[in-house]
């Protein structure tokens, strides 16, 4: 299991989906969820981070299902066929769990989640831009398939209160990766614009880059 488990905070952009006054106390200002919300994330992560690599790999595979052109992402998948060759492929199994660390840190940084974590989020998403074929149709594929594995793992555990305060999250997660890959289209838009060169480095296609260092991320044991 991971470290012990903190709430969850979501960004302005994403704090319309919970009412002020929803599932029972107050929501003090400046805070994007009630203490309620936080004790459901608390409660309901910890059968999630108990297998970050497994969970996130079922993610994926229900993207690749879902919308099997993403999987052109990955080059180095091109000769996996089957679900058991994914699951047993070290980059498919390094983005996946790179992916879940992620949702831990978001879990890690629910007091100050407009901190740091955002802008490393930000240059997550900024790096897909360099990924041939992307397109910010996948951020919501991402979105749904994640409740899709979660309405799995959780089961009865997702009650609509639950399901809510997670709904929430992904949308962080999202927007914050989605300005961050809007801020890179720009920013090699106004290159092209100013005859300025694309990036020097190479580029291997494969979005199984590093997830930025984020510190108090959980991890399995």
């Amino acid at each position: 299991m991971g470290s012990a488990v903190s709430g969850i905070a979501v960004c302005r952009f994403c704090s319309r989906r919970v009412s002020p006054g929803d599932a029972s106390g107050n929501r003090a200002g400046g805070e994007f969820f009630t203490e309620h919300q936080k004790r459901l994330i608390n409660r309901t992560w910890r059968y999630l981070a108990n297998d970050l690599t497994g969970h996130g790999s079922k993610v994926f595979l229900r993207i690749f299902d879902v919308m099997p052109t993403a999987r052109d992402l990955f080059p180095s998948l091109r000769y996996c066929q089957t679900h058991e060759q994914l699951v047993n492929n070290p980059v498919f199994k390094g983005h996946a769990s790179r992916f879940m660390q992620a949702v831990g840190a978001v879990v890690d940084h629910i007091d100050d989640p407009e901190g740091g974590l955002s802008q490393l989020l930000r240059e997550l998403g900024e790096q897909h831009v360099n990924f041939f074929g992307f397109d910010q149709l996948y951020f919501q594929r991402f979105s749904e398939s994640m409740m899709y594995v979660w309405t799995n793992e959780l089961g009865n555990k997702l009650t609509p209160g639950v399901r809510l305060a997670w709904q929430a999250v992904f949308d962080f997660i999202m927007t914050k990766m989605r300005e961050g890959y809007e801020e890179g289209q720009e920013a090699a838009n106004l290159r092209k614009q100013t005859g300025g060169t694309e990036r020097e480095e190479e580029i291997t296609n494969d979005p199984g880059l590093p997830l930025p260092a984020i510190s108090g991320s959980t991890s399995p044991n």
